[in-house]
């Protein structure tokens, strides 16, 4: 009896086990089923790098300074100024000359003539030196000379009418060939004669003119002064590319400037003036003065 009773239990055992472990093997149907997951073999799609910004181009405006040369280790310069009421002479044009290729500069005393502006530089030797020079009260412009090597000056009229030079109340007029024009932009920068020809200075051009024809121009971005040659005229152009400092270019009437050399000390050019007497070009930037014999080639 006890037998029976024992095979009985374990046969519900049995059952209850096996129905556990069928119910253990399937899912639950009310379950909310996940997520299915998804494969690809595309690559991911690269962050576009930015576009590198190129650095600006020199931004040095064209000065109204003057140099003018006498050989390879004599010239004269001078600040512009500006016209002033009276005896007011803060802002007066400084005259100097240099006998050292530039190493000191002796200023001559324009106080007593009451220079205050100087528009021009011309004719210049050891001793003897012209200039369009505005003056007096009234800052009116003529025409002065000194046989001293600047240390005095005499007023000469009759020379004022042949004079080259821009009009320093309004920089679209020019004076050039013995007659008041307008300049061939509107805002003339530096103005340069050679033996028959005119080229004026502006924004990233420079115009030139055979005699009183018709201007030419050549655009040069970067252009910073200009004086004439013996061939036309010789460039300063800041940012050239292979030119760490001034590039220094030559120009001939109504064509395109080719490279001559590189100035390449005046690495931050600054307020740049050029002279050239024959095979000599003096280069002043800021406070600097360098001299090349070679026409520009070699510094």
């Amino acid at each position: 009896m006890w037998a029976i009773i024992a095979i009985a239990a374990f046969l519900l055992i049995d059952v209850a086990l096996v129905a556990w472990a069928l119910s253990a093997s399937h899912p639950d149907v009310n379950a909310k089923p996940g997520p299915i997951p998804t494969f690809t073999n595309r690559p991911a799609t690269p962050t576009a790098s930015p576009t590198p910004t190129p650095p600006p181009a020199p931004s040095v405006a064209a000065a109204p300074r003057l140099l003018i040369a006498v050989s390879a280790t004599e010239a004269y310069r001078a600040t512009p100024g500006a016209c002033t009421a009276g005896d007011n002479t803060a802002a007066d044009t400084v005259f100097e000359k240099s006998t050292d290729a530039g190493a000191t500069w002796q200023a001559s005393n324009l106080g007593q003539y009451k220079f205050h502006t100087m528009l021009t530089l011309s004719g210049a030797s050891d001793t003897q030196i012209s200039a369009v020079v505005g003056a007096g009260a009234n800052c009116a412009i003529g025409a002065y000379s000194s046989f001293t090597g600047g240390q005095f000056w005499q007023e000469y009229p009759n020379n004022l009418a042949s004079a080259n030079y821009i009009d320093p109340a309004d920089r679209s007029k020019i004076h050039a060939g013995g007659a008041a024009q307008p300049a061939p932009c509107p805002a003339a920068l530096q103005l340069a004669s050679g033996a028959n020809s005119t080229a004026v200075l502006c924004a990233d051009t420079v115009f030139t003119r055979a005699g009183d024809g018709t201007w030419a121009s050549a655009p040069v971005p970067g252009v910073l002064a200009l004086t004439a040659s013996d061939s036309g005229y010789t460039l300063a152009v800041a940012g050239v590319a292979g030119c760490p400092g001034v590039s220094i270019q030559s120009l001939s009437v109504g064509g395109a400037p080719t490279a001559v050399g590189c100035a390449a000390s005046v690495t931050a050019p600054a307020e740049v003036t050029l002279a050239q007497q024959g095979q000599n070009v003096w280069l002043w930037s800021g406070d600097k003065v360098a001299v090349s014999t070679t026409a520009g080639a070699t510094w």
